[in-house]
């Protein structure tokens, strides 16, 4: 993943932060472009399913008492 992260940067941080429900979308602002490109949401896939079991949201981070 840290590969990945190197190669598309902020891209790819976006894309894993809307995977994570953290975002709704991956665009970028003043970015023309749509977020990864087909190879890097291929390689961000394959990795995803292995680290799936280790990734999880917890739940005061969803509801966090003000």
């Amino acid at each position: 993943m840290i590969n990945l992260e190197e190669i598309y940067g902020l891209q790819f941080v976006k894309e894993v932060l809307v995977r994570r429900g953290v975002f709704k979308i991956a665009k970028l602002r003043g970015n023309s472009g749509g977020g990864l490109d087909e190879k890097g949401r291929k390689g961000l896939d394959a990795r995803w399913k292995e680290l799936a079991p280790y990734i999880k949201i917890q739940e005061s981070a969803l509801n966090p008492k003000s």
